[in-house]
């Protein structure tokens, strides 16, 4: 029974993680109410799994966060992210962190392999703006002209959606323990 409930606090935790990846996707942001839902269902995992150990896996929670709220700091990540991970790492036995991080992080580099490739792809796929030689030998595009440019531009920072790769590395670490 104990087995059962810990497994639908930990699929709870996954819905949260699930509406923060598609939030991510659409705003590049986490909200702070799904990264305390799955702080609260991890931790309730947590407990009735591991009992009066408990604290070991929240311990490993603020080691994790630590690093990840100086990153943030420096924006390096972004702070959803930062206190998403720490949050994830309550959804999974404290022997299994390593494991879940290394999920989280091999779905972060395949995500921005993707990224990476859909802006190359996205840059050779477009073409360069027409030019036009006027009377006085001046030459004019539609960038010049005011008009759009039709080469898109990506932004400095792109910011990935992490939650997506914080989601990927929980689901495969849970389904893997399954």
């Amino acid at each position: 029974m104990t087995s059962s409930l810990a497994l639908l606090f930990e699929g709870a935790g996954l819905a949260g993680l699930s509406l923060a990846a598609v939030t991510d996707l659409r705003s590049r942001l986490i909200p702070n109410t799904l990264v305390l839902w799955v702080i609260a269902a991890g931790g309730a995992a947590r407990l009735l799994t591991t009992g009066s150990h408990a604290w070991l896996s929240l311990a490993i929670a603020v080691a994790v966060f630590a690093p990840l709220a100086v990153l943030a700091y420096r924006d390096v990540i972004g702070g959803g992210d930062a206190k998403m991970i720490p949050a994830a790492t309550l959804l999974v036995e404290p022997s299994q962190t390593f494991g879940l991080l290394l999920a989280i992080a091999v779905a972060g580099g395949a995500l921005s392999a993707f990224y990476w490739a859909k802006g190359i792809a996205g840059r050779h796929a477009a073409r360069p703006a027409p030019v036009a030689i006027c009377a006085a030998g001046e030459t004019t595009s539609p960038a010049s002209s005011g008009a759009p440019a039709s080469q898109p531009q990506a932004p400095a920072g792109v910011q990935l959606p992490y939650g997506v790769a914080i989601l990927a590395g929980v689901a495969f670490t849970l389904l893997r323990l399954a």
